[in-house]
């Protein structure tokens, strides 16, 4: 078991947050509350080369994909300028892909599990249809199975600042 030890990263921090896209439906539930469905991914840079006590170096490929139910609640809800606080949760998937530099193996791993994320953001109107803003988030992911078991961590977490351009319909 010492080997299996030695081989996992020190921390689960396996790279920076490279990209993330989304896309998000909801309804007003009451003027200052919304509800809906948010879909996002969150793509991370590859992460630096990391060399182990076996002497290989292997680098990791990663990123996490949530869908969450998802609510705002809105100040000043009717003014064209709009800060709102933001939360959801769900399912997360997330995968870590391993390139062994010194022996060419590649491996992966993936795990599903529970999803919830915090935020605020702040969006205005360009138009009567039209919305854009930016929104900041605190992002946990739940790991299970072989993500777990490799990395030695039962959660993984990170931020997100989004900019987001909306329709209203």
């Amino acid at each position: 078991t010492c080997l299996i030890v030695t081989h996992r990263p020190a921390a689960l921090e396996i790279a920076d947050t490279g990209f993330t896209a989304g896309i998000a439906f909801v309804r007003n539930i009451l003027p200052w509350l919304t509800l809906g469905l948010d879909g996002n991914y969150t793509g991370f840079s590859t992460g630096e080369d990391i060399t182990l006590t076996s002497g290989d170096t292997v680098n990791y490929r990663s990123g996490v994909g949530t869908g969450l139910v998802a609510g705002r609640v809105y100040l000043f809800p009717k003014a064209m300028t709009r800060l709102y606080g933001t939360a959801g949760i769900g399912a997360g998937y997330m995968y870590a892909r391993e390139k062994n530099l010194t022996t060419d193996k590649k491996e992966n791993y993936d795990s599903t599990d529970v999803a919830w994320m915090l935020g605020a953001g702040l969006e205005f109107d360009i138009d009567e249809t039209v919305v854009f803003g930016a929104e900041g988030r605190y992002n946990w992911v739940g790991l299970r199975s072989d993500m777990k078991d490799h990395f030695g961590h039962d959660n993984f977490q990170y931020w997100t600042i989004m900019l987001k351009l909306g329709v209203k319909f």
